[in-house]
């Protein structure tokens, strides 16, 4: 991220600790509420306390900004899932001598966004995630959602419109990623799809495709390449 300007970088960096703050206080519970929750009924809390006591127009002006920001950084982080994605032009993909993932070997990743099973689907966060190639050139990425609960995706390798390479803001540090957008043809809106593709009839071309876009951050350059080379390569 060092090709980013200072206040760039900065705001990045504020940014992805607001987004962990807020996210960790979301699922964090006191008393039967999030600590997210208490955090907003408190500043409110304090901005009556503030008018009650008639502590002056700046206390009073300056608790009620405190009451807007907290409660507009809890909407917008949860609005945008918690993270944001910041492609990043300066890192190259991987030479050709790199090569793909054997066929059916996993790799181990975190995984964001958008999963799913046949009747059902949740965003996830950074969860930890296997990633693995088919010989006929579908991608799959099983994804542990909960303990011995997982979701899914799945996109054939001429779904995939775009890789991008980047950063996922979330917490202290910008995580290195990939961003794969593709033509969704998994999940609860193509549930015929589905059987169609489990009887050995193919992926069905019903015209509810939509564009997805999911996230594999890394822990290891070497397997990130090959994750990329492998989506590279039809």
């Amino acid at each position: 991220m060092q090709k980013f300007s200072l206040p760039k970088r900065t705001y990045y960096a504020y940014l992805g600790r607001a987004f962990a703050f807020a996210y960790h206080t979301r699922w964090r519970r006191f008393l039967g509420y999030s600590l997210g929750g208490w955090i907003k009924f408190l500043t409110i809390v304090l901005w009556l306390a503030v008018l009650v006591m008639r502590l002056g127009t700046s206390a009073l002006a300056l608790s009620f900004l405190l009451v807007v920001w907290v409660h507009f950084s809890y909407w917008r982080a949860a609005r945008l899932g918690y993270h944001r994605f910041v492609t990043d032009d300066e890192i190259t993909a991987p030479p050709d001598e790199v090569a793909p993932l054997p066929t059916g070997e996993r790799a181990r990743l975190y995984a964001s966004g958008t999963y799913a099973l046949v009747d059902r689907e949740a965003t996830v966060l950074l969860r930890p995630a296997d990633y693995w190639r088919s010989a006929q050139g579908e991608h799959g990425v099983m994804v542990t959602q909960h303990t011995q609960k997982y979701l899914y995706q799945f996109f054939p390798a001429q779904t995939i419109q775009k890789v991008q390479p980047g950063w996922l803001v979330f917490g202290k540090t910008p995580l290195p990623t990939l961003a794969i957008t593709f033509r969704e043809t998994w999940g609860p809106n193509h549930a015929d799809d589905v059987a169609t593709y489990m009887v050995g009839g193919g992926v069905a071309e019903n015209g509810r495709h939509q564009r997805r876009t999911i996230y594999f951050t890394f822990n290891d350059t070497a397997v990130q390449n090959q994750v990329w080379q492998s989506l590279r390569t039809a």
